[in-house]
């Protein structure tokens, strides 16, 4: 008898959404939700998944919020997000900054330098 199994790391889409202000680009924005689940399967058929976690995304700049089984539940059932539900990871905090070029090198910059860290040159 030949037998093939595995685990594996996964993550579906949920079919919900909610319309929330975005910590991290302050934009009134949808926020879509993931389930990220580790699963055991066998003939590549998932048998069953553990260690589930679920993660809003939002749309306008891609900032992680991580909430649990039950605060996931609560706000499907209220359709109210609140900030205790959840744990904001993985913010692009320069989202909205500009970035700068040096024009002596051609170097990308964040907009506080004053000086190039490449060659030198004062912006």
């Amino acid at each position: 008898m030949f037998f093939i199994f595995g685990i594996a790391d996964s993550y579906d889409e949920v079919d919900f959404k909610t319309t929330f202000t975005c910590e991290c680009c302050n934009h009134m924005e949808q926020m879509n939700f993931y389930m990220f689940y580790t699963y055991f399967s066998l003939f590549f058929i998932k048998i069953f998944k553990w260690n589930k976690r679920y993660v809003g995304v939002c749309r306008n700049c891609n900032c992680e919020y991580e909430f649990t089984k039950e605060t996931f539940e609560e706000l499907k059932e209220s359709g109210n997000l609140k900030s205790s539900m959840y744990t904001m990871r993985n913010c692009n905090s320069n989202y909205g900054k500009r970035n700068l070029v040096c024009s002596n090198c051609g170097y990308t910059l964040r907009e506080d330098f004053e000086f190039c860290p490449k060659c030198g040159s004062k912006l």
